[in-house]
């Protein structure tokens, strides 16, 4: 069976006494750091959520300028693209309105020289039918 003694009873106290030195020197300590080391990690945590919520704003807000960008560019292309039509359009009338005026003014100087030409040819056609007829009579006419 087992004897119960004085040592028995010494250990107990020296258990006793160890566990009171350690708990003091060791285990405190040591929950201390354990719990400091967990409010830095828990505030660490924190600060990532904060930025990554942050940085999701940031992402949305400069998806949202991309997106006004992009719709503002397209704008721009299509009011740039109409302008550029106008303008070809009223080039084109522009072009085609002076070549109807050169064209006009062609034709006038076509019928203007046919006139000439057409006198001149009646002059030449009556002043050789005054030859032929004064060859073929024999007498000036």
């Amino acid at each position: 069976m087992i004897d119960l003694d004085v040592t028995v009873l010494i250990q107990i106290a020296n258990f006793l006494v160890l566990i009171a030195i350690l708990n003091r020197v060791l285990y405190r300590p040591l929950l201390r750091v354990l719990e400091e080391r967990r409010q830095r990690t828990a505030g660490t945590l924190a600060q990532v959520e904060t930025v990554e919520e942050q940085g999701e704003g940031l992402l949305a807000s400069y998806e949202a300028d991309i997106a006004v960008a992009h719709s503002e560019a397209r704008s721009l292309v299509q009011a740039q693209a109409g302008q550029a039509e106008a303008e070809a359009e009223k080039i084109v009338a522009e072009a085609k309105a002076r070549a109807d005026q050169e064209l006009a003014e062609a034709e006038k100087v076509l019928q203007r020289r046919r006139a000439e030409l057409t006198a001149e040819l009646a002059e030449e056609v009556e002043g050789l039918a005054h030859q032929i007829a004064g060859k073929v009579l024999g007498r000036p006419v």
